[in-house]
Parts: structure tokens; C-alpha cells; sequence
């Protein structure tokens, strides 16, 4: 057989593989796995391997199947060893015909239980190509902390590396056996040990006194860490997100909730992060979007402070300061609830503004004059109303001041704020139209609704936890006690809540705001929209607010 016939032979060979390189590559792309060879350079510098404790192994028959990787040469083949790039036809084929009579040894690293290629990538290739099962090799074995098996992708290998580097600087592992913190994309592990750092600097700025790592990273997982993870696991945050672990969901929920608490100077508690986080990032028809309030209405008469973080919008009226005075009002009632002012102003340079710095004075001066703990913010929006919504998430209860309420036009209703706020805010919204007045009479509009059910749960939490006067209306059925009273009266009667019942024959609107102004309510309590066609038209909601001076709390 001629020298070149077989060359040429030879090269078809190569030509063959890299035909099934392609396609490897192509395969592993659309199964998200990996074709790529290893680097021994980034799996050393990963697990701090050092040649220089190599132990000689000699000669040794070793599976081709083991061989994962090359030292230099991990770009030239794929993981199963196929060459990757055209040139390399001359030189693959030069082997091919060479190792047809005897296959030379070729020199590995073994690390683990798999093999780096030292010399004799191209040996391998054509080893592998022919289906041999094993080839001959010159073995030194490099000591390693991890087990490297066959089947580890690069990420699997960074990722042992770099938790294991992370137990062994933080000493987490030795001090919490069960510890389990798991990353699953390279590189997150270098953010846990920077907020470690972070915390370490803290400690010894408020202690005065140089703090070990290891001790601030036993701080950081008591009181950042566990916090945070014991909120993704009592909210079932994992389930939305099947592929990551709670530490991939911790390292995320970490820069949203430093991010919050920058831009708004408020303290903000882990699960309030974590609910705000999901609601921005889940679709509307998850589940997580319940509020923690609409949890607890579950059994309202078992809740302890519905509504312990309360934010009112100002913009220096008198409205807005009747809406802080409400809600300076409630958070007594709430006792120890924390009153957020939020302030928005169009453009950057008013934030430092003399009327904002007045304001903010202002809002202090009365939290501290009702003994209630207050936070002011200043943020830049060219629509109000949605940064509002934006921080409704962060809070229990909205209350803001209403001069101008929703018009009935369908054109103008949707540009105005209010009309946003009531259409979309996720939580309770308390919308004060004149001044503040101590809340001692509830009136709840119940028709039997899911919405009006919600309005009647708070109407029992307020009876129990603020000791108001609590009243139903209902509507009068041809002088019959209604199946919505009925409702009603089981409801509370099962509760041990006791209310007066009032029927009325008058459109709603009118039976809302004639029966609260004749009672003497100074709170009126009303389910959300009740549909699409609500919001856009106009609702009961509108009407009662362009009728009545009385407080309307509104829960979607």
C-alpha cells in the first residue's frame, strides 16, 4: 500500500471526525451540556494543584474514556477528543498513518479520577477514533481536596472548587455540619465572600477591634444569610425556580434588597425584599403575588399587626398632610407600625431642593410629636403614580391624600393617578379626603362578594385589634334579610364579632354615603375593582369617593 494512498486515507479520517465534532458540539448546545475539553490550567488554579508534589505512577494502561482534559491544548479537540479546527489535518493524519503499526505512550496528569493530556493529544484523537477502549500513558498523580470524576463539565469543576475554597476560608462546614451552600454558576461564591468582607469591616469599625474572617462569616450566616434563606423557604420561592438553589436565589435577593434600601434609606426586612422581588420579577398569575396581609386574612382574628409598615405619599398639600396624620393615627393603633413618606419629584436637582429638605422636617416633626418611628424618601419619576406602586410592594398599607377623585370620564379616568393607584395597588389603599379623624366607626358595603369578604375580614381584625363600632350595609331584598346579609351575620357570628346590620334600597354609591354620614362613620371599608369592565368604566369605588368626605379604605 502506497505512503500517500494512505495519507490520503488517513486525512478522510480527519475529515470524518470533524464532521462528527461539528456535530457534537451542535448536540450539546441544544441539550445545555458541555463539548468542551478541559483546561488542567483552570482546574489547577480552581483546586491550587501544585506539580511539584506529583507522584510518578510509570507506565499504566488507562481508559481513554477517563481523559477529560489537556495541558495547553483543551481548545484543539472536543471532550470527546475530535479535532476542532482544518489545519490540524496534516498533523492528525501524519499520527494516524504513524500508530497504525505501534501507539507510543503518551504523558498525563492524573487528577482525581481523570487524566490531563501532558503530550499526546493527537495520540488520544486517533486512539479514540479507532474505538480503542484504553491507550498506554506515563501517569503522575498531582494530589487534589475534591473527587474529579469523568463526567464533570467545567462549571461542576469550578463550582466544587470554588465551595470548597469558600468552606475552607469562611470554616462554615466545620462549625455547621449540615451547612449547605450550593451556587450553581461560577464566580457567585467570590459575592459571598465579599459581603463576608464587607461584614468583617463593620464588626471591626463598631467593635473597635481587629475581627478574624472566620468570625465575621459565622455573623453574616446568622444574620444575613439564614434570615434571607429562611424567607425563600417559608415562601416557596424555590418552586418557581426548579434549576437554582436557595444560595443562587440569596445571591440575587442580596443585590435587590441592598439596592432597595440605597435608593430609599429604609429598613427594609428580608421576606418584604423577597415578596417585592418576586412580584417584580413572576408573571401576575403567580401565586407568590399574595401579600403578606392577604395571608393572614386567612384567619384574621389570629393576626397580630396587619398593617406594621405604612406608606404615605407626599407632595407638601394639605391633603397629603391629612393622609400622614391618618396614618399617624393607625400606626398608634397598630402599636410600633413605621410610617414611610415617599416624595417624588420630576427631576434630580429638586431632591436637594429647600421646599424638599422643608418637608422632609416636616414629616419627621410629626411622626416624632405622635411617637412614631418614620423614614423619608426622595425619588425621581416623571409618573408619581408609578413609583408608588412600584413601593406599595414594600409596605401593608398605602394612605394617600385625595383632592381631585377619579373622574367618571373613561378617557381622563386613565391618566388619572388615583384611578392607577385603585386599579393596580397590591396592597390595602386608604384614600383621605378631607382631614384626619380618629377611626372609632367602621361601615363595610358587603354584597357577598370575594372582594366585599375581604373588606369584612379587616372590618373583624379592627373590631379585635383597634376595639372600633363595626357596621354592615347590605342591600335591602324587597324588605327580606338578603343571602349576602346572611353571609354576613355567620360570618361574624362564627368569629365572635358583634355588628349592626343596615339594609337600603339605594344604588350603591348612595347607600354607602348616606348611611356613613348618617351613622357618623369615620371609615369606610370597601372591596377593590371587581373586574376588567371596572376599571375601565366607572365603579362603585369612584362614585362613593367623588360623594363622600369620609375615609375609604380599599383592599383589591
Amino acid at each position: 500500500m502506497s505512503e500517500s494512498w494512505q495519507h490520503r486515507r488517513a486525512v478522510e479520517e480527519f475529515r470524518r471526525a470533524r464532521r462528527k465534532a461539528a456535530l457534537e458540539q451542535l448536540m450539546a448546545r441544544f441539550s445545555g451540556q458541555t463539548a468542551n475539553l478541559l483546561s488542567y490550567e483552570h482546574v489547577r488554579d480552581a483546586l491550587q494543584l501544585d506539580e511539584t508534589f506529583g507522584r510518578p505512577l510509570g507506565l499504566q494502561e488507562i481508559p481513554l474514556s477517563a481523559i477529560v482534559g489537556s495541558v495547553g491544548r483543551y481548545t484543539d479537540f472536543t471532550r470527546s477528543f475530535l479535532p476542532l479546527h482544518d489545519t490540524m489535518a496534516d498533523r492528525w493524519a501524519r499520527v494516524h498513518q504513524a500508530t497504525e503499526e505501534k501507539m507510543l505512550p503518551i504523558d498525563v496528569y492524573k487528577v482525581g479520577d481523570v487524566y490531563f493530556v501532558i503530550d499526546g493529544n493527537h495520540r488520544v484523537s486517533v486512539a479514540r477514533e479507532r474505538g480503542d477502549q484504553t491507550i498506554q500513558a506515563y501517569v503522575t498523580e498531582i494530589p487534589t481536596p475534591i473527587t474529579l470524576t469523568p463526567d464533570m463539565d467545567i462549571d461542576d469543576l469550578l463550582l466544587a472548587a470554588e465551595q470548597a475554597n469558600f468552606y475552607r476560608q469562611t470554616g462554615l462546614q466545620a462549625r455547621y455540619p449540615d451547612i449547605d451552600i450550593r451556587l450553581t454558576a461560577p464566580g457567585r461564591y467570590r459575592d459571598l465572600l465579599h459581603q463576608i468582607a464587607a461584614e468583617q469591616e463593620r464588626l471591626r469599625e463598631t467593635e473597635g477591634r481587629e475581627v478574624p474572617f472566620s468570625e465575621a462569616a459565622d455573623v453574616w450566616y446568622r444574620t444575613i444569610y439564614l434570615p434571607m434563606a429562611n424567607a425563600i423557604r417559608r415562601l416557596g420561592v424555590l418552586d418557581e425556580f426548579p434549576n437554582r438553589t436557595e444560595a443562587d436565589l440569596f445571591v440575587w435577593l442580596v443585590r435587590h434588597h441592598n439596592a432597595l434600601q440605597t435608593a430609599l434609606g429604609w429598613e427594609i426586612p428580608p421576606e418584604v425584599a423577597v415578596l417585592d422581588w418576586l412580584e417584580e420579577t413572576l408573571d401576575s398569575g403567580s401565586p407568590l403575588k399574595e401579600s403578606p396581609w392577604a395571608t393572614e386574612m386567612v384567619a384574621p382574628e389570629d393576626a397580630n399587626h396587619l398593617f406594621s409598615r405604612i406608606l404615605v405619599p407626599l407632595d407638601g398639600s394639605a391633603h397629603g398632610w391629612a393622609a400622614l396624620d391618618e396614618a399617624l393615627h393607625i400606626a398608634r393603633l397598630e402599636e410600633g407600625a413605621r410610617v414611610f413618606g415617599l416624595h417624588i419629584v420630576p427631576v434630580a436637582v429638586r431632591a436637594v431642593s429647600p421646599e424638599v429638605h422643608a418637608l422632609e422636617d416636616e414629616f419627621l416633626r410629626r411622626c416624632a410629636a405622635q411617637h412614631v418611628e418614620g423614614f423619608f424618601a426622595v425619588e425621581v419619576g416623571a409618573r408619581p403614580a408609578e413609583r408608588i406602586l412600584a413601593r406599595a410592594r414594600l409596605v401593608d398599607l398605602v394612605v394617600i391624600g385625595v383632592n381631585i377623585p377619579p373622574p367618571s370620564d373613561i378617557v381622563e379616568k386613565q391618566r388619572h393617578g388615583l384611578h392607577l393607584l385603585l386599579a393596580h395597588c397590591p396592597r390595602p389603599l386608604l384614600a383621605v379626603p378631607d382631614t384626619a379623624r380618629p377611626l372609632t366607626h367602621a361601615l363595610v358595603a358587603y354584597d357577598g362578594s370575594t372582594r366585599a369578604t375581604a373588606a369584612l375580614a379587616l372590618g373583624v381584625y379592627m373590631v379585635r385589634r383597634w376595639r372600633i363600632t363595626l357596621t354592615v350595609l347590605t342591600a335591602d331584598v324587597r324588605g327580606r334579610v338578603s343571602p349576602a346579609q346572611q353571609r354576613a351575620r355567620t360570618y361574624l357570628q362564627e368569629r365572635g364579632v358583634q355588628a349592626a346590620f343596615v339594609r337600603s334600597s339605594l344604588v350603591p354609591e348612595k347607600a354607602i354615603t348616606q348611611t356613613a354620614e348618617q351613622l357618623g362613620c369615620s371609615l369606610i371599608v370597601m372591596g377593590g375593582y371587581g373586574s376588567r369592565l371596572e376599571t375601565m368604566f366607572d365603579s362603585t369605588v369612584n362614585r362613593v369617593l367623588r360623594r363622600t368626605r369620609t375615609p375609604v379604605l380599599v383592599c383589591r
